[in-house]
């Protein structure tokens, strides 16, 4: 009987150191698989993270991609206006070159009559200031009567009215007044008649302004 309580004593024991070996091992075993489990886990994560990156760098890829390709799609359109565009232009340019072929004129010859056209109009100015000079000088000597060199103020009236007769003048006659007020002498009327032939007198200061078309139309001042 002692000797079957010593073994089953000493099974005990070994039972028991077994089942504490046992369990320090599992111990070992988990915290060495924790161990090798955990950086995984980090690592799973580091690279879901890098996806998630992934997909919303792609998508804003996806996305300039697509703007790219709607401002490239305006810019095709443009491009298609604008060759329609020169297309007109072109065909303007033979219908003008056409009709400039068909009238036998070049573009030199156009100039040209616009220079000569510009140098007729100035000639005809001069001859027009001449007419006109030459029309005031005598009614402003007619219209002081007495010889005075002052005029009167029915004198200066019939002046005016003789000027307000041009047809191809255009008489400031506010302007007029305002010079002949102050001084109604016959060298200040005199000074107002070679207004017309002075280029420098500032537009807002002329008495007379001779219009070229007018006196073509009338064939007289």
């Amino acid at each position: 009987m002692l000797v079957v309580s010593s073994v089953v004593a000493i099974a005990f024991a070994a039972t028991m150191s077994l089942a504490a070996v046992g369990i320090e091992a599992l111990i070992y075993v988990g915290a060495g698989t924790s161990m090798v489990i955990a950086p995984y886990a980090i690592y799973q994560r580091k690279q879901l993270r890098d996806m998630d990156s992934m997909r919303r760098v792609q998508n804003k890829i996806r996305k300039e991609v697509n703007r790219l390709q709607g401002e490239n799609d305006k810019l095709h359109n443009n491009v298609t206006d604008l060759t329609t565009q020169v297309d007109r232009v072109e065909e303007c340019e033979k219908e003008l070159s056409s009709i400039t072929d068909g009238m036998g004129k070049s573009v030199n010859e156009f100039v040209d009559l616009v220079k000569e056209h510009k140098k007729i109009n100035t000639e005809i100015k001069k001859h027009l200031q001449i007419q006109v000079l030459q029309s005031l000088m005598d009614v402003v000597i007619k219209s002081d009567r007495d010889n005075d060199g002052v005029f009167s103020a029915q004198e200066l009236k019939m002046v005016k009215v003789f000027i307000r007769n041009i047809r191809s003048v255009t008489f400031h006659e506010d302007r007029f007044d305002k010079i002949m007020d102050e001084n109604p002498t016959l060298k200040n009327l005199m000074r107002i008649v070679r207004n017309l032939l002075d280029e420098n007198v500032s537009e807002d200061e002329r008495v007379f302004e001779l219009h070229v078309d007018k006196f073509m139309e009338a064939g007289l001042p």
